[in-house]
């Protein structure tokens, strides 16, 4: 196998080769979405889905794909999805899920209620009426009245979503980071905020970045990318089902899983980040670290 030249085993170039073909691409599948639109019948919430597989596929998976094959000649093991993990990562995931869930609630609760001072209003209130808009698309979409339209929507919005942020963030972006020799935590964390900021919802901004360092730590841990994909398919799945047996109304200020009410003590949520911390000091090595 023929050494690779210097400026591709640049962490520059690969950042550069990496985000000019995501916006590169992002045009196209916004045409692309755009012209889906205009098809003559099609509902608004097929051409969203539509949309989305579109965004998933072009957008994400394929500059990620062309990045790791310009950065070595094995691609897929770039990308961390050649490896198996095992079982283990699955179902420590699946009890960091369960664990944390109310303190992810407070978590959110309290982020979607941040206000900022006089001066900011009206920049809050853009912030807002942004967030509005997508919200809108994502409830467009989670319009489901039969079996079939929950099946499809769990395939977009859980699976294809999960999959394909994780090999662009994750696997590509990430992994960028490590082998241009940073910090693992600094990989993790940076990784992370650009996960979130490219969200652009500032009022969900904060428990984004503390799912995307899960995500990104699971990935360090284990080696493969799998456990990350399975706990972003995980969290976008169970927002999905919750739509669904709740025909389409989910209530953000649920007090049995841990949200504080008024001016009481979200014990719940404590109790629930403490548990978690425990978890994972006291269990990670077994759950998600696995032999090099």
């Amino acid at each position: 196998m023929e050494p690779l030249s210097p400026y591709r085993q640049s962490t520059a170039m690969r950042l550069v080769v990496l985000f000019t073909l995501f916006f590169f691409f992002l045009l196209i599948a916004g045409g692309i979405g755009a012209a889906i639109g205009l098809i003559p019948g099609i509902s608004l919430r097929t051409s969203f889905l539509l949309s989305s597989v579109v965004q998933c596929i072009v957008a994400f998976c394929v500059p990620a794909w062309f990045t790791a094959r310009f950065s070595t000649s094995r691609p897929w093991n770039f990308l961390c999805v050649t490896k198996n993990p095992g079982w283990k990562p699955f179902a420590g995931v699946m009890i960091v899920y369960c664990l944390a869930l109310p303190a992810m609630n407070q978590i959110i609760a309290w982020n979607e209620s941040i206000h900022f001072p006089a001066f900011a209003a009206e920049f809050e209130t853009t912030l807002r009426e942004l967030e509005d808009a997508n919200s809108s698309v994502a409830d467009a979409m989670m319009e489901m009245h039969t079996v079939w339209e929950f099946l499809i929507t769990l395939a977009v919005v859980g699976l294809l979503t999960g999959f394909s942020e994780e090999l662009f963030f994750r696997g590509s972006l990430q992994h960028i980071f490590i082998e241009g020799h940073a910090k693992k935590w600094i990989a993790v964390w940076g990784t992370a905020l650009i996960f979130s900021a490219m969200h652009f919802q500032f009022f969900g901004f904060v428990p984004r970045v503390l799912m995307g360092a899960f995500f990104g730590y699971l990935l360090v841990w284990s080696g493969s990318l799998w456990p990350a994909i399975f706990a972003h398919v995980l969290n976008n799945s169970i927002v999905v089902i919750t739509m669904w047996m709740s025909g389409g109304e989910v209530d953000n200020g649920i007090d049995s899983f841990g949200v504080a009410v008024g001016n009481a003590f979200p014990l719940a949520a404590v109790a629930s980040c403490i548990a978690t911390a425990l978890f994972l000091w006291g269990f990670r090595n077994y759950f998600f670290k696995t032999k090099r």
